[in-house]
């Protein structure tokens, strides 16, 4: 039987530890970083009157309720939803 040197061992605990968990979670978190949406999650409860477009990408999308959003999706662009009470409910890429 083959044995495994320490080293190797770790780094297999490692990748595979690496690989576990919710697959939507990662895939969320990968697209996160993207377009630079995690930076931007402590705007969320803030009311949209109080944001400046200026300081987002161009191509930033404010989702407001009730309003059509085209099926392109785009991992480099950045989203803030906002609720029906006119404030960010959530930030993310697409």
């Amino acid at each position: 039987m083959p044995r495994i040197s320490v080293a190797a061992g770790l780094s297999l605990a490692f990748l595979l530890a690496a690989c576990s968990g919710d697959d939507a979670t990662n895939a969320t978190d990968a697209a996160s970083a993207t377009c630079g949406a995690a930076g931007h999650e402590g705007l969320v409860g803030t009311s949209v009157t109080d944001l400046d477009p200026d300081l987002f990408p161009e191509d930033t999308r404010f989702n407001f309720p009730g309003a059509a959003l085209g099926e392109d999706v785009n991992p480099g662009r950045l989203n803030f939803e906002i609720g029906t009470d006119d404030t960010v409910q959530r930030v993310y890429c697409g």
